[in-house]
């Protein structure tokens, strides 16, 4: 009875520094060797060569990026055959988010921008007519709502945890996980002290995210997020 009661006191009071640090991630990091590094690259782009951005019973997402000349996320109605767009610069990936569809945009150009739409029905966006040729520079964003829009950061990736919507964001000086919040991200916890601007490459299963990266120095690696677990591994 007195090791219960013992055992009972010691989880009380791991949650208890648990709760009073608030941190919701695990972050771990380790080294890994190059080949492997290279193994999981390879995996990432052979995986994504042919993919759509984003596939649901209802839709089918593409997207065109042109760098600084803008882009386009375009949802195709997989019972009419109709297509609806919305510009989006250089679309990373979309997430279906408590029924509302989450597009989130980056650039890495000029020290890096970063879009995220929030789009209830994508039949409130703009009707492509059969044949239409698209102009980047005058399709908008009708029916889609803004959630942030930001210059001087990158979004690596946007993921679910918990019933709340994260996403790895990198500035001139560090890699974060945060929440949108007021129109800003909100820092929630720190994961890599390197900025990493140069795109990533994102390989999405069920349960899990993998997300190799490059930054502008000798870094490189790839981040894995397996519901609060995340880990960052580095070439040695």
């Amino acid at each position: 009875m007195k090791n219960v009661i013992l055992s009972f006191i010691c989880l009380f009071c791991i949650s208890k520094v648990c709760a009073q640090n608030g941190q919701i991630f695990n972050i771990k990091s380790k080294t890994i060797k190059n080949e492997e590094l290279e193994k999981i690259r390879k995996e990432i782009d052979s995986t994504n060569e042919f993919k759509t951005l984003y596939d649901d019973d209802r839709y089918s997402v593409r997207d065109s990026c042109r760098g600084e000349f803008g882009g386009w996320v375009k949802f195709k109605d997989r019972k009419t055959k109709f297509e609806y767009i919305c510009e989006s610069t250089c679309t990373l990936m979309v997430n279906k988010f408590k029924g509302k569809y989450i597009v989130t945009g980056t650039l890495n150009h000029m020290g890096g921008f970063t879009k995220i739409y929030e789009i209830t029905n994508p039949l409130l966006l703009k009707k492509i007519n059969r044949g239409e040729k698209i102009n980047s520079q005058k399709i908008g964003n009708k029916g889609a709502k803004i959630l942030v829009n930001k210059f001087g950061m990158t979004t690596l990736l946007t993921f679910e945890y918990n019933n709340r919507l994260f996403h790895i964001v990198s500035n001139s000086s560090e890699t974060f996980i945060s929440e949108i919040e007021n129109g800003a991200f909100k820092k929630i916890q720190s994961l890599y002290n390197k900025s990493i601007f140069l795109p990533p490459r994102i390989l999405n299963s069920d349960n899990s995210s993998k997300m190799y990266f490059s930054d502008y120095t000798t870094s490189k690696g790839y981040i894995e997020v397996d519901k609060n677990n995340i880990t960052v591994f580095t070439v040695e």
